[in-house]
């Protein structure tokens, strides 16, 4: 059972890992004004059938595609850098699929917060697109995103980040959408530390 759950996983992401790859995110003036300034953009779109809404981040990283990317693969670390993160397993590696599970502690709110995903990589296109293993969430009914790192500048990259995640609470819809727009740029922020850092311990 476990072997169909991940199969129908892989085949349903290698779809949207496809169309992600091939997507193209147009900036405005004030955004690209953002970018250039070291800032981080934020959007989101409605989900249909639900209040929650899908997030994104855009910003800019000081390093390329390649070391960002070591970074962002390094999963059985996430725990030492990824916020709220408190495991962080890799349970299985098939063809250019990764298995991984991770518990977050998420205070006052609904308690920790498991789950398995399964991330296929495109390293042709920079990309990677994650869904939820089914059956394998703790207080969560739906996590999946992406990362997408394009060519910026010399020696830059531009990282896209979204996240889209359903928890199984009480909390109302609004908070969750709230909390989601706070991680992405979060999450950007730790991902230019933690490549600046990797750079200087190397």
């Amino acid at each position: 059972m476990a072997f169909i759950a991940k199969t129908i996983v892989i085949w349903a992401i290698f779809f949207s890992c496809a169309m992600a790859s091939s997507e193209v995110f147009k900036l405005t003036p004030s955004e690209q004004t953002i970018l250039r300034s070291n800032g981080i953009i934020k959007r989101s779109k409605a989900i249909q059938g639900t209040n929650l809404r899908e997030a994104m981040a855009i910003g800019i990283i000081d390093a390329p595609r390649e070391a960002v990317w070591d970074v962002i693969t390094d999963y059985a670390h996430y725990k030492d850098f990824m916020p709220r993160t408190a495991v962080s397993i890799v349970t299985d590696r098939i063809a250019n699929t990764v298995y991984f599970y991770s518990e977050l502690i998420i205070p006052l709110l609904f308690g920790n917060v498991s789950y398995e995903i399964a991330l296929v990589h495109d390293k042709k296109h920079f990309t990677i697109t994650w869904d939820l293993v089914p059956g394998t969430g703790k207080n969560v009914k739906e996590v999946r995103g992406s990362w997408k790192l394009e060519h910026y500048k010399k020696g830059k990259t531009k990282a896209i980040y979204t996240l889209f995640t359903e928890p199984d609470t009480i909390i109302p819809d609004f908070v969750i959408n709230i909390l989601t727009d706070q991680t992405l740029g979060e999450i950007i922020q730790v991902i230019r530390d933690r490549v600046q850092k990797v750079g200087t311990d190397s």
